[in-house]
């Protein structure tokens, strides 16, 4: 029998559901799905994030844990950038809860226990069809009051990538990214036209975002919140 890992660190959990999924058939959500499933196994090749799942249900649901909280929002603009560049060029939501967790199923990630899964949850059914990314906080993690700002954010840039753009983007999500002529020679394009898609498609403000809650996340707690201000 498969025993759960138990841990009261805090961790993120993605909850996703496919945009418009009746009006695909079912050879389409299996595509879906693959894509998703290769794009978090590539992730899985950076260091960290420490991953758990995905698992599939309810035919367009979808869910996973990052251990390494830090990396939940690359990992979901990754998965995001992946989906923009596929033949389908279907969307997901993606609800993420930061919290603490008091089982984790690495066999079946839905069958876990704790905050972040109950704030990711209720965050997918109060998000509603007008928002495809959002972030619930723990009630101790006020000093992140901005990070839906952020998310939101990374949501609209991402949301805006023709196919085209989102093949170029997607390799500069890597953790070890490429240079812009290295994306170029990998994709067979000119230089000019990846250049065009980094600063035009918003991929240099992107990173920004993603960096900077990297670097808020990777912080300890105490160090930003202990008096109140962050410590410089």
């Amino acid at each position: 029998m498969n025993m759960p890992d138990t841990s009261s660190d805090l961790i993120a959990v993605l909850t996703g559901d496919l945009v418009k999924s009746t009006e695909m058939d079912a050879a389409t959500i299996d595509d879906v799905r693959e894509v998703i499933s290769v794009a978090v196994a590539q992730a899985m090749e950076w260091p960290g994030p420490g991953i758990v799942g995905p698992e599939f249900y309810r035919g367009d649901a979808w869910q996973l844990a990052v251990t390494q909280p830090h990396g939940f929002l690359r990992l979901a603009t990754w998965i995001k950038a992946k989906l923009a560049a596929s033949e389908s060029r279907a969307r997901t939501r993606i609800a993420i809860g930061l919290g603490t967790v008091e089982a984790l199923d690495r066999k079946a990630v839905s069958r876990s226990l704790g905050e972040a899964f109950v704030l990711s949850g209720r965050l997918l059914e109060s998000m509603g069809r007008t928002q495809d990314m959002d972030v619930a906080l723990p009630v101790q993690r006020e000093d992140l009051y901005w990070l839906p700002a952020v998310v939101s954010a990374c949501d609209v840039i991402v949301a805006r990538w023709t196919r085209s753009q989102a093949e170029v983007a997607s390799l500069f999500l890597i953790p070890d990214a490429p240079s812009q002529l290295e994306a170029a020679n990998a994709l067979n394009r000119h230089r000019q036209s990846v250049n065009r898609v980094y600063h035009d498609a918003g991929v240099f403000a992107l990173l920004a975002l993603i960096t900077a809650a990297e670097r808020a996340l990777m912080q300890p707690y105490g160090s930003v919140h202990g008096s109140g201000k962050a410590t410089k």
